[in-house]
């Protein structure tokens, strides 16, 4: 990641490597440790293991929330029309009101095809972040390190008050955690670019039944999808 001056020079940059680790899987999502090493002017700092709850949505924010469906729509996925359930949810935690749209396939991979996240003040009036996310191309070919895999394409918005983000990103079911590349940008209010980044995949790997009697995790491939995204008529 490189953050810039405001000529648009490089002022700082570091390397941060994470290392994801399933521990355990729910009925409407799963729990994953966080392990990162970030390398600053050479140096190598490590922080404290944390976890963190992902539903099936694709949201991080650890709540339990119903989707109802409220229709169908057809998507224009890279000029294939696809057939989607349109699913919503609202979540209220604490003094923040989170309401979730989401388009989701259940023949096409990575099943949610859209989501819209706005997250806003627990009477709806002012809002404090805006996210969505879009399916752009879906069963495209994709280098995973030896291998050539099926993977979509995915264009991430996130807007806040004074900032906003833009991630293009590239997802394969068969890698655990999905997210095999990606590449971001910051822009502060007035659109200037602030940080840049890039990720790519070093490695992965799936316990066997017998490691994960051991250490009480087994990851599944893209068997955990689907239907596992909670849907109340």
């Amino acid at each position: 990641m490189e953050e810039l001056d405001e000529q648009g020079r490089v002022k700082s940059a570091n390397i941060t490597e994470t290392k994801t680790t399933l521990i355990e899987v729910e009925d409407s999502g799963c729990t994953l440790q966080m392990e990162v090493t970030v390398e600053i002017a050479g140096k190598r700092f490590v922080a404290q293991p944390r976890q963190v709850r992902v539903g099936y949505d694709g949201g991080t924010n650890g709540g339990r929330g119903d989707f109802r469906k409220t229709g169908e729509a057809t998507l224009d996925i890279g000029g294939r029309p696809v057939r989607c359930a349109i699913l919503e949810s609202t979540l209220i935690d604490g003094d923040t009101r989170v309401v979730s749209r989401l388009h989701y396939s259940e023949a096409v991979p990575p099943f949610v095809l859209r989501r819209e996240t706005v997250s806003a003040s627990a009477d709806g009036k002012q809002v404090i972040e805006q996210t969505t996310v879009d399916a752009l191309a879906v069963e495209m070919p994709q280098k995973v390190l030896t291998e050539l895999q099926t993977g979509a394409h995915m264009r991430t918005v996130r807007k806040q008050q004074n900032a906003s983000t833009f991630t293009l990103e590239v997802v394969c079911l068969e890698v655990p955690g999905g997210l095999v590349a990606h590449t971001s940008k910051d822009l502060d209010v007035s659109g200037k670019l602030v940080r840049r980044s890039t990720l790519e995949l070093l490695d992965y790997g799936v316990a066997t039944p017998a490691e994960a009697a051991r250490r009480g995790f087994f990851f599944q491939h893209s068997r955990m999808r689907r239907s596992q995204v909670p849907v109340r008529p």
